[in-house]
């Protein structure tokens, strides 16, 4: 995944009124392309799922890597 220069990711504190990236467990298959794709590091797979934690900057760079579409941004 390519950047543009100069792209900064908001801090929790930043993004108190945006929601982060949320995953349909029944839609996951855990294959990892969105914890793989995440400049944040903010995603971990859980037994067999993506889990989004805190570091989430609501970016939507998961979401647009989820084979399945069990990732959406609210």
């Amino acid at each position: 995944m390519d950047l543009l220069p100069g792209t900064v990711f908001p801090t929790n504190k930043q993004k108190e009124k945006e929601m982060p990236a949320v995953v349909d467990k029944d839609k996951c298959t855990g294959c990892g392309e969105c914890k793989s794709a995440c400049p944040c590091d903010a995603i971990e797979i859980v037994d067999g799922k993506a889990q989004v934690n805190d570091d989430c900057a609501g970016c939507g760079v998961c979401a647009d890597t989820c084979p399945s579409g069990a990732i959406t941004i609210e």
